[in-house]
């Protein structure tokens, strides 16, 4: 769901901020927030307060060391979509730093 959305509805769930998502048909960027589930669903939150580290290293230039830590995150969780999505973008970027990840789909 956008940021917007999820600010409006936050309660007590547990998210992580994905990045930028630029959809067929619209011209903008929208930020998107992937909705983990209910912190009281027994959600551990500690997974997705790395991956938050994480894109904060991303946007602060130390590419390499992020990298690293998706590799380990994903190792954990191998079928984290997210994860891969990050990494396959990386590998796009040829070693250049991503301080925003902009992520576009051919579909809604």
């Amino acid at each position: 769901m956008s940021r917007t959305t999820f600010a409006e509805a936050a309660d007590s769930y547990v998210a992580r901020d994905i990045g930028m998502v630029k959809v067929k048909g619209k011209d903008v960027p929208v930020p998107i927030v992937e909705v983990v589930g209910h912190s009281g669903d027994g959600v551990d939150p500690s997974f997705y307060q790395q991956f938050e580290r994480t894109v904060e290293m991303l946007k602060a230039g130390d590419t390499e060391l992020a990298r690293a830590q998706l590799r380990k995150m994903i190792a954990e969780k191998p079928n984290d979509e997210v994860l891969s999505l990050y990494l396959a973008k990386l590998e796009e970027s040829s070693g250049a730093p991503a301080r925003e990840m902009i992520f576009e789909f051919e579909s809604k």
